[in-house]
């Protein structure tokens, strides 16, 4: 039986969101009939969908990984102590051995200093879990072999297959997309020494 953990920044985490903030979200939905599909599934349905949907929005890179080289060693006088400045504002995981890709270094409350995850984060994963439930797993298939289009066409005596194909596919939920678009690495940047 699988167990959801939504803690923040462990080597454990398997989830952006908690039952609850799914519940909550779904509740309130525009969508009735998506509101519908998730009350009548169990509690183990949800907290599978909601893994499954994590992993999938695991497969996009939010981080970059910054090897020790790019940190310079920085003496703070007030406290005494000696830290580990960035030189870059490049998102990173907030701790090395954090599971997820969030929280990052830039998720941070500027009132409270607390961590947390964003909301276009907690509302994507939902979105793509109930993205899951809706497609059987042929559409997820060719979804996931980057196949954008598939005809089949009889003629004179002969039968033609056509495939159209994107570089890479992807299983990402088309909402869920667009709500976690902003927080994609774009490219990595070249450093000169």
């Amino acid at each position: 039986m699988l167990t959801l953990d939504s803690s923040l920044a462990t080597t454990t985490s398997n989830s952006y969101v908690d039952l609850a903030y799914a519940n909550d979200y779904w509740t309130g939905h525009f969508s009735a009939t998506k509101a519908a599909q998730w009350a009548a599934l169990s509690d183990q349905q949800k907290t599978t969908l909601l893994i499954q949907a994590t992993r999938i929005l695991e497969t996009a890179r939010y981080t970059h990984f910054v090897p020790i080289s790019e940190y310079q060693l920085h003496y703070d006088r007030i406290t005494g102590q000696v830290l580990d400045i960035s030189m870059n504002r490049a998102p990173v995981r907030y701790y090395y051995y954090q599971k997820l890709q969030f929280p990052r270094n830039l998720d941070i409350d500027p009132i409270t200093q607390e961590l947390y995850i964003q909301p276009g984060v907690q509302m994507a994963q939902c979105e793509q879990a109930i993205y899951l439930l809706n497609f059987d797993e042929s559409a997820i298939a060719t979804r996931l072999q980057g196949i954008v289009s598939d005809a089949l066409s009889i003629g004179r005596g002969q039968v033609h297959t056509q495939q159209q194909f994107v570089a890479e596919g992807s299983s990402f939920a088309p909402m869920a997309l667009e709500m976690i678009r902003p927080f994609f690495v774009k490219s990595v940047k070249q450093r000169r020494a």
